[in-house]
Formats: structure tokens, C-alpha cells, sequence
């Protein structure tokens, strides 16, 4: 969810009120991300708080438009007092009679090159909210309005060098058909620029974690982590009991007896050798610490691995930061 003023905007699984999963992106300008998965149907809800100065008197009013991946979903909302409005998908065709709707649907995206992206700034997994102030102008004609032909859930193909996960994991396609009712009777009209834009980001759990914005040692992300196929391990890994033995492998198999029968034994004999030649890898083993590692263990602080750097891998070392379970 992600609020200015009385106004909020939010993503909830198709038919119900339950919010996915958000988490903020700590660094940089603070983005917010819905985390989802393919193949989940969501809808988007705008809400008006109430409060001393969100009444209207008619004929003043507000338009609700939404953007989803850059694209109109066809029709806007009207809010003449404080609620809650839900966009169900994008508009297949309406009248004041009835509304079809193909509802969303996040999809795996599939990156072409007819598209090229000069930055990161994707409009692709980006659900944008715009509000305007409007007036009533009068009743509406009874037209039939046809929605967008098609949705794009292709991405642009990133610049050279740029890592994979810097682009968006998921688009918004289009679900399962839905139907409404009628479109308002009355006709309004913005009197003005938009008083408040709405932004809010989804993405697979997964490329939130390799971008560093969800953290399997952070208790709150590692919950989100566990909610996902491809990354329970992670969620559930880090929600285990702390201790020196976690993440390590198991201790070394213990020597396998060879029975030796009549007649077998050279075999047996060769098996043997070749186990005892064979290099053991104890995976439990305390490695000792540079003193790169040493100097930042001293100050506090830990070595953090910049994957997103255009170059080579970069290392820096950051304070230790302490999570609080409230």
C-alpha cells in the first residue's frame, strides 16, 4: 500500500480484500513492492480516507484514473465522498448498462528486442493512480465504450550490461472475464492537474532478493520469503534457530564398510583404494578470517556484495543492522 494524504492505493487477490505482501525498498527513493507470484489474479483498490477536509459538496468531485505497465485500464472511477473503489481489470466493453472486464492476471514477462530500454525505469510492474478534481457537467450519453485491444507483456530488452534482475519479473496480463455493472449517469470533467499520483511497484520475491530489497536474515522478509515455492527454502532457513551449525553442511558420512567375499575381492580391494585417494572436503570447518573480514568484524560492520554494479562484483562493508520481532 502506498499513501499520500487521505488517498491510498493497494493490490488484493481477485474476490477478496487480502493485500499481497509489501515490503520497502530501503535505499534510493524508497519504492514500494507488491510481492507476487505468475499466474495470480489481483485486482487494485483506491481509497479515500476520511477526514475534516475529504468531504465534497456536488458538483465538485474526483476522477480516479489507473495505469497498469503504462497503460490505461480503459474507464476512471468518481469519488464524491470518501470509499473505496476497486478496479476489477481492464475494460472489455461497457454501457450504463453492464460492464465486461478481463481481470488482471500477473505473467511471466518475455524480453524482445523490438524494444530497447535506455534506463531502469520501467513501466512495466508499475501500477500508477492518478487523481484529478472534477465538476459535474451533466448527464452522460449512453454510448458503449470499447476498452484496450491488448496488453504488452513484453519487456524491453535491458542495456548492455546491465544485470538480469534489474529488470521487471512480472507484467500484468489479462485473467479470467468478469462483468460489473453499468457505467455512471452522470458526465464529470477534470477542472485542474492532478492533485495526487499514486505509485506502486510488484515483483517476484525472488528478484526482490537479489536485488537486495527483501533480506532472508531480516524475521519480516524472511516471512514473505517463505510464502513463495522459489523461495521457502530461504524464508524457512532463516526463521530456524540461530546457532554456529546453521547453513552448514552435514559432517562427513562415516567410512563405508567394504565386505569382501570369495571371489570379489580385488574389486572390493579397488573400490577401496579409490575412496581413500579420493579428496574429503570437510564442509564444517571454520575457515580463518582474512583481515578484510578481520578490520570490519572490529568496527562492527559486514561485507555486503553490490551485484547490481555494472563492473565487476563490488564489496563493501556497511554497519550490522539489528532486527526487532515486535
Amino acid at each position: 500500500m502506498v499513501h499520500v494524504g487521505e488517498w491510498e492505493l493497494r493490490i488484493v487477490r481477485s474476490g477478496t480484500n487480502n493485500p499481497f505482501p509489501e515490503v520497502q525498498q530501503q535505499s534510493g527513493a524508497g519504492t514500494t513492492y507488491a510481492v507476487a507470484a505468475p499466474g495470480q489474479e489481483f485486482e487494485v483498490q483506491v481509497i479515500q480516507r476520511a477526514t475534516p477536509y475529504s468531504y465534497t459538496s456536488p458538483p465538485f468531485a474526483y476522477l480516479v484514473d489507473v495505469h497498469v505497465d503504462g497503460q490505461s485500464v480503459g474507464y476512471n472511477k468518481i469519488f464524491t465522498r470518501p470509499a473505496t473503489s476497486t478496479f476489477q481489470g481492464f475494460l472489455k466493453a461497457g454501457d450504463a448498462q453492464g460492464t465486461a472486464y478481463q481481470g488482471f492476471v500477473f505473467s511471466k514477462p518475455q524480453e524482445t528486442e523490438a524494444k530497447q530500454a535506455h534506463n531502469l525505469d520501467f513501466q512495466e510492474g508499475k501500477i500508477k493512480a492518478i487523481i484529478t478534481p472534477a465538476d459535474l457537467m451533466g448527464a452522460a450519453a449512453n454510448q458503449r465504450i470499447v476498452g484496450p485491444a491488448a496488453t504488452n507483456e513484453s519487456i524491453a530488452k535491458l542495456p548492455e550490461g546491465k544485470k538480469f534482475f534489474m529488470a521487471p519479473s512480472l507484467t500484468t496480463g489479462k485473467g479470467g472475464l468478469k462483468m460489473g455493472s453499468g457505467f455512471s449517469q452522470y458526465c464529470y470533467r477534470p477542472i485542474g492537474p492532478p492533485v495526487v499520483v499514486l505509485e506502486l511497484r510488484y515483483e517476484t520475491a525472488a528478484t526482490l532478493m537479489l536485488r537486495g530489497v527483501l533480506k532472508p536474515d531480516n524475521p519480516a522478509h524472511a516471512a514473505i520469503l517463505a510464502q513463495f515455492d522459489e523461495t521457502a527454502a530461504e524464508g524457512q532457513d532463516d526463521n530456524e534457530a540461530a546457532g554456529p551449525s546453521r547453513r552448514r553442511a552435514a559432517p562427513a558420512a562415516a567410512a563405508v564398510a567394504v565386505k569382501q567375499e570369495g571371489g570379489g575381492g580385488g574389486g572390493a580391494r579397488k573400490r577401496q583404494r579409490r575412496q581413500q585417494q579420493e579428496e574429503l572436503i570437510d564442509l564444517t570447518k571454520v575457515t580463518n578470517d582474512n583481515d578484510e573480514v578481520l578490520a570490519a568484524k572490529q568496527a562492527n560492520q559486514v561485507l555486503e556484495c553490490d551485484l547490481t554494479a555494472d563492473d565487476e562484483p563490488a564489496w563493501r562493508a556497511v554497519k550490522k543492522e539489528v532486527h526487532q520481532v515486535l
